[in-house]
Parts: C-alpha cells; structure tokens; sequence
C-alpha cells in the first residue's frame, strides 16, 4: 500500500506494520519508564514521586497472608490458635477491602492489584498439585498470569500466589 503525502512518498507494507507495532508494543514499558527517569531528572531532586497508597495496603494484606501461614502451621491448636488466625484473616481482609477502593497509581501497584485479583480468582490448590495443573490451562487464570507477570516483569508467580 502506498500513501503520498506533502513532499513525501512513504510506502508500509503489511510485514512492515507488524513489526513496527511490535516493535511499539514492547518499547512501550521501556518508554514509560524512560519518560519517568527523564521527568524526575528534569524536575530535580527536590520533587519526590508519590508513593502509590495501593501499595501500603497490598503490604498489610501480604504481611497477613505470611502470619496467618506462620500461625496455621504451628502444632499447637485450640481456641487461641483459632482466635489468633481470625484476627489475622481480619486485618487481611481489611487491607483487601482498602485495596478496592483505592486506584493503583505505579506500575508496582498494578501488578499487586493483578497478584491480588489472581490470588482471588486463581487455582486455590498447591502449585505442585495435579489440580493446579488442569486449573491453570484455563484461559482466564492463564490471562490473569499473564498479566502479573506483564506488569511486574517477572517470569513465574510469586510464592504462595
């Protein structure tokens, strides 16, 4: 396909689309960051970016994730252990109320967002399990992995998602 515009004759064909939106698509999070880097530099020391308040939520939410893990795996048992896990499940799902009320404003915050949303909605059995395995071939917990793993650069789940 040609297209002629003022003073110029430029010529795409449909292999060269793609690679230029290819080439886009995966510049676009190095760009982003460039952007970043390049306004922080500009705007000087003396300007902090804000810290994303999803964060500080999605951490209480992760730091009682460990303790309910920590405090279910002791071997004492009994009302007390009960009572001290509930309490723990209850500032988790606090922080898990916070969090869906507040937009994530960083991309950390976005891939907290999608750990939560896969921890939510994802496979509820052990990564090693049988049923992990058939759970996860299904497209939308394939998509929410993806996702993650898009938003946070990294290559495989976090432990315990």
């Amino acid at each position: 396909m040609q297209r002629k515009g003022v003073g110029m004759n430029i010529q795409i064909t449909q292999a060269s689309h793609a690679t230029t939106r290819r080439r886009l698509m995966k510049s676009l999070p190095a760009a982003a960051l460039t952007f970043c880097a390049a306004n922080t530099a500009c705007c000087g020391a003396s300007q902090q970016i804000p810290k994303d308040p999803f964060l500080d939520a999605y951490n209480i939410w992760i730091q009682s994730q460990i303790e309910f893990s920590r405090v279910d795996n002791l071997s004492a048992s009994g009302a007390s252990k009960y009572d001290e896990l509930d309490r723990i499940w209850e500032v988790g799902a606090e922080a898990v109320d916070l969090m869906a009320d507040i937009s994530p404003s960083s991309p950390e915050g976005l891939a907290a967002l999608a750990h939560v949303i896969f921890a939510y909605h994802g496979p509820n059995d052990d990564p090693g399990s049988a049923a992990y395995s058939e759970a996860i071939k299904y497209t939308d917990i394939r998509l929410l992995e993806n996702l993650y793993k898009t938003l946070s650069g990294e290559r495989a789940l976090p432990d315990g998602f």
